[in-house]
């Protein structure tokens, strides 16, 4: 068990059980956390959402039933979630609905008012009168899970059978207007493994079944709508992979392919390739390529807003399709550890969302039009990770990455940096355990992703958004002492130097007319975070 309290009003309890016994073993597990919201910027918005959160879990293992050796689990969340308006007093913030109880002279660039700004274009004074609900979002989560999977040897092959359901449930409030869902999903599949001459045979089917029913109530449009993004995917699929070693079991190659017939979209195929080959025992490199898709859905808020609209349109004729390569080359010894790889990600056909459309059917109010992107969305990316062990109680990691983004601006909704990178000590000695981490964050090309050029975005003052964002650096530190057998301390440090990016720039911004949001992301909303706790093991 785990007892832990730390800034900003954090505390968690958490705890594992486990109980073997003659043919199985029986499992538990518990979490409770909670957080406050954070706002370093001053003006009563959270940089940072609060949070409770609850969750369950209960774990069966059985050696034989019929011959199968089964494994099941049962998994259930609870969380309320709230960014925005200070605090967890959650019906008094939905009621707070006119006045305004910010001040938005504060934090960097704030404007010359407390009570509101003047818009960009033209100058008019926007007063804000909507109280604390007008810059909050609610969000209450509730998803209980259950999956399973049972294997049995038939001659020389393998039957597996694996199942699995979901029920997600939520209600959400956001800025007034207010959504709620429930999720039902449904996993079926069998399979069987069986050798072939050299190969290593799997073939199997399976079958996904989602449905979604909405209902929400549009501020923006003052309507009630049932069926905000209702919809219903039916997904049977077979499968076929192959697996044998070549070249004196040098090559190990891996291939399969997948062919689903989803009732929305389709026939899609979907084929991939891993081979990976021993140079030596220590150096290996791994190719892979193939195929995978995605059908999109809308559930929650995928993009920023749309919940201002009455309902979503759905126009989309084709899934996401990504086309991937990566090549890894790895080394491994006594004492050093090394992997570089290359990635290149290709999406066709990527889902968007536009809010504030005209209803094309002509009924009131706006709608988000649900569609794909007629653009390329192309990710490359290369990276090295390295681990040395400096002395038997010492080892140090280091790690960078750096990527390359081709895409129209606009189609990925948030931004992402040009690099990263880590470097990492870690100790363990005797009681002690300890660990002291860098990291690197390389800037952000805020102007491309958050497309200035049609839609340009300005502080409280009037003055531009950063084109770019800086790069910066967060340390984090830990260490643990083993007390007995039973019991540690432990007390570390997250974002110890207390960085946060309202010290460069605000998260909320306004555009030319004076419309505000709160979507300007790049840094930590959460600045230094002392933590401390004990661990009991029986």
């Amino acid at each position: 068990m785990r007892v832990q309290g730390g800034s900003y009003g954090a505390r968690l309890y958490e705890g594992y059980l486990a109980q073997a016994m003659q043919g199985g073993a029986l499992t538990a597990t518990f979490s409770q956390s909670r957080h406050e919201t954070v706002d370093d910027s001053g003006e009563g918005v959270s940089e940072y959402t609060g949070f409770e959160r609850k969750m369950l879990g209960l774990g069966a293992f059985v050696d034989d039933i019929g011959g199968f050796k089964v494994r099941s689990r049962l998994d259930l969340v609870d969380e309320q979630r709230n960014g925005g308006a200070l605090g967890k007093h959650y019906s008094a913030i939905k009621a707070d609905q006119s006045g305004n109880p910010f001040d938005f002279s504060q934090g960097r660039h704030g404007s010359q008012f407390s009570n509101g700004w003047l818009a960009p274009d033209g100058g008019n004074f926007m007063p804000y009168n909507l109280g604390r609900a007008g810059l909050s979002e609610i969000i209450f989560t509730k998803r209980a899970q259950w999956v399973g999977s049972g294997e049995k040897l038939i001659g020389p092959g393998k039957l597996r059978l694996a199942f699995g359901a979901a029920q997600h449930k939520q209600d959400s409030f956001y800025e007034i207007t207010t959504y709620k869902a429930k999720q039902q999903q449904y996993y079926l599949e069998a399979s069987n493994q069986w050798p072939v001459a050299d190969w290593l045979l799997t073939t199997g089917l399976n079958y996904r079944y989602e449905d979604l029913r909405s209902e929400g109530y549009s501020a923006a449009n003052d309507l009630f709508t049932k069926g905000v993004d209702n919809y219903r995917y039916r997904t049977p699929g077979l499968f076929l992979q192959a697996y044998r070693t070549l070249l004196q079991d040098k090559l190990e190659l891996n291939a399969s392919v997948r062919q689903d017939q989803h009732n929305v979209f389709g026939s899609i195929t979907s084929p991939r390739l891993n081979l990976l080959y021993h140079h030596t025992d220590e150096l290996s490199s791994r190719l892979s390529l193939g195929r995978g898709f995605r059908a999109p859905t809308s559930f929650f808020e995928q993009d920023h807003g749309i919940l201002d609209d009455i309902r979503i349109v759905r126009l989309l004729s084709k899934p996401e399709k990504s086309d991937n390569l990566s090549y890894a080359l790895s080394y491994a010894d006594e004492r050093l550890a090394v992997t570089s790889s290359y990635n290149y990600n290709r999406i066709h056909h990527m889902a968007i969302m536009t809010p504030g459309v005209l209803d094309p059917s002509g009924g009131p109010g706006t709608v988000t039009l649900f569609e794909n992107s007629p653009d390329k969305v192309v990710v490359q990316g290369v990276d090295i990770n390295l681990s040395y062990q400096l002395r038997p109680s010492t080892v140090l990691s280091v790690g960078a990455e750096r990527f390359h983004y081709d895409f129209a601006p606009g189609t990925l909704v948030f931004s992402r940096p040009d690099a990263r990178a880590f470097v990492t000590l870690d100790y363990e000695q005797g009681p002690w355990t300890a660990y002291v981490r860098l990291n690197w964050t390389g800037p952000h090309d805020l102007k491309r992703f958050y497309d200035y050029a049609n839609n340009p975005r300005y502080n409280f003052d009037g003055s531009r958004k950063l084109d770019r964002s800086p790069s910066y650096t967060t340390t984090d530190v830990r260490a643990e002492y083993q007390l007995n057998k039973t019991v540690a301390l432990y007390a570390g440090a997250d974002n110890l130097f207390d960085y946060t990016q309202v010290s460069k720039e605000n998260f909320l911004w306004i555009d030319g007319a004076g419309n505000i949001d709160f979507t300007q992301l790049w840094g930590p909303g959460r600045g230094r975070y002392l933590y401390a706790g004990l661990k009991f093991s029986l």
